[in-house]
């Protein structure tokens, strides 16, 4: 064996990768914020259906971010199991 440990630069990738956060939780976090402040702004000016809109976008921003939240708990119990 070349290495008894690993190279510095293979440590960080996986130190990185243990910490990677599902792409659903990040972007049902942005579609939630999104679709908040489009709420809040219809609601100022009246505009109903751009509150329907904003509605709508938080609540699917929220079920993306669970799916996101599920998918990072069952990657971190996978990794638990390995180890």
């Amino acid at each position: 064996m070349l290495f008894r440990t690993r190279p510095a630069i293979l440590q960080a990738t996986v130190h990185f990768q243990e910490n990677e956060v599902d792409k659903n939780r990040t972007e049902g976090a942005k579609n939630q914020a999104k679709g908040s402040m489009k709420e809040a702004a219809s609601k100022v000016t009246g505009n109903k259906s751009g509150e329907i809109e904003g509605k709508l976008q938080k609540n699917l921003g929220k079920a993306q971010k669970a799916v996101g939240n599920a998918a990072d708990e069952s990657r971190s119990d996978a990794r638990k199991a390995n180890h």
